[in-house]
């Protein structure tokens, strides 16, 4: 057993040295489009930036570029697995853990919350996906503003929660309580800054009935109607606070010019009225959605669902460079005008990926209602609680522990108004999955075993001090990958000229 902080583990004494098997290919997440164009363009970026303004970007983005670089790579650490059956043995390279847009490390953070939520946070209830797209105008201000896009996502919370506590109350329940989960996006499809919020809603409410005991409400579905007085309470309450972000308070920083930038390169569509019967409404700048339901036994599509709102802005899959070397984003879906790929320099998707890094300790996703942390009814209404009455949470042996997957219980859904008991699921008591079992409900079933011959996978050695790492590389046999960046290029007036000593090479870890 490792000590905590260790940065050098072996099972066995040896074990991080002894051969790979012949025809070992490591990971080279080197080879990606987006890992070159970040090497390649990030010291013209921050050059960019610096010369502008004097200050240049903020220190969280360009650590973020920097971070990022490094993900994945073995000459900064890795963990070595083998095979129990076969005695297959492989390297993995250790994660940068950003959260801006390394597709990686967020696609891992997406499955664990996922599954974290579906698991052992939301009830089993039918449930409705609310949307919420922010005037067009202010996505610049909120962008820069916490303060401000937290108050604006706490009026669209109430504004739901004030539209099921009256439909409860024409069925007769006084006294119902809601939840919600929100997720908070801050790109488009185009990796433009674009805040929005993805709101996971019960459509129901909940009602205790003494002793402990909560009931289940399920609510009618929301008219066309219901949607527009949702989307008019929204506007009416946000309005003086929207107000307070129209003058500006001082000349924009390098970041909120690359922001403004990206807005400015594509101007809003036209707005169009909503198509009938689609649960759509535009008002004053907003847009609500919320077509979007889920049968109360679909967990599965509950956990896309979640997945969906956490996913990473770039995917690599659908990323590609031309020969002309300007790069490719195929769409998910087509454009209003039936465009179906987005062509981008590689300075142009630089600057808008540098939008969209959050800023240090700010929350995506936030809890309301009965599915708040402090909230009395949580125990009552989550699919699982681990925590006595004395507050102590109950563990399972490790080897007791199975894959976190949830048993579905015979749950039907209720008539509408009708009060009925809220089923408690079985759930994982773990809350943070092992690494075996991150990666299967991130890639699939069979990636925790051994792609050889399907035995199970064990960590035999790790390695965290870059220094460490590279030694071993080498007595492996394995060039260690070492990034290291571009020069940053002169502007286009100046390609005639030598470059000025503000765009000489830059390395990855400058030394101040």
């Amino acid at each position: 057993m490792a000590a905590r902080g260790a940065t050098f583990f072996e099972r066995r004494e040896g074990a991080a040295r002894a051969p790979l098997a012949s025809g070992y290919l490591p990971r080279r997440p080197e080879k990606t489009v987006l890992h070159q164009v970040v090497c390649e363009h990030l010291a013209t970026l921050l050059s960019e930036s610096r010369q502008e303004d004097g200050g240049g970007l903020p220190g969280f983005v360009e650590r973020e570029f920097r971070r990022y670089l490094t993900c994945g790579s073995l000459a900064q650490g890795f963990v070595r697995v083998r095979c129990g059956r076969c005695g297959e043995e492989t390297l993995v390279g250790l994660s940068c853990k950003r959260r801006g847009f390394c597709p990686s490390c967020i696609g891992r953070k997406m499955a664990d919350t996922a599954a974290h939520l579906v698991d052992r946070v939301l009830p089993w209830a039918p449930y409705r996906q609310w949307v919420v797209s922010l005037p067009f105008r202010l996505r610049l201000r909120l962008a820069r503003s916490e303060e401000f896009l937290g108050a604006v996502r706490r009026l669209f919370m109430a504004a739901v929660k004030a539209w099921q506590r009256r439909q409860a109350r024409a069925l007769g329940f006084k006294e119902a309580r809601t939840g919600a989960v929100c997720f908070t996006q801050r790109f488009d499809s185009l990796l433009r800054t674009n805040p929005h919020f993805h709101a996971m809603v019960p459509d129901a409410v909940f009602v205790e009935e003494g002793e402990g005991r909560v009931g289940l409400v399920v609510l009618p579905k929301p008219r066309q109607e219901d949607v527009e007085w949702v989307a008019a309470r929204l506007v009416r309450s946000a309005q003086p606070l929207l107000a307070k972000l129209e003058p500006e308070d001082g000349p924009p920083d390098a970041l909120d010019r690359l922001r403004l930038a990206q807005l400015d390169l594509l101007p809003p569509s036209p707005v169009q009225e909503a198509p009938p019967g689609r649960l759509t409404v535009r008002l004053a700048g907003f847009s609500l959605q919320a077509a979007t339901h889920l049968h109360g036994n679909d967990r599965a599509g509950l956990e896309a669902l979640c997945r969906y709102a956490l996913r990473p802005p770039v995917p690599l899959s659908r990323l590609s460079q031309r020969p002309d070397g300007k790069l490719e984003l195929r769409l998910k879906r087509p454009l209003p005008g039936g465009k179906t790929r987005l062509t981008l320099e590689p300075m142009t998707l630089m600057r808008r990926l540098a939008g969209l890094v959050p800023r240090p300790r700010v929350h995506q996703l936030h809890y309301f209602g009965v599915l708040a942390s402090h909230a009395g009814l949580r125990p009552s209404v989550t699919p699982h609680s681990s925590r006595k009455a004395s507050g102590v949470c109950r563990r399972e042996p490790l080897a007791q522990r199975k894959l976190p997957l949830v048993q579905r219980p015979a749950w039907s859904e209720p008539r509408v108004g009708e009060l009925e008991p809220l089923l408690k699921a079985p759930s994982p008591r773990a809350r943070t999955l092992d690494w075996r079992t991150l990666l299967a409900r991130t890639f699939g079933d069979q990636i925790h075993t051994c792609r050889k011959c399907g035995g199970p996978l064990e960590v035999v050695a790790y390695v965290t001090e870059p220094e460490k790492a590279v030694q071993l590389l080498e007595e492996l046999g394995i060039t260690p990958y070492q990034p290291r960046l571009a020069r940053a290029r002169a502007p286009p007036q100046q390609q005639l000229f030598e470059p000025s000593p503000g765009f000489a090479a830059d390395p990855l870890y400058p030394d101040d």
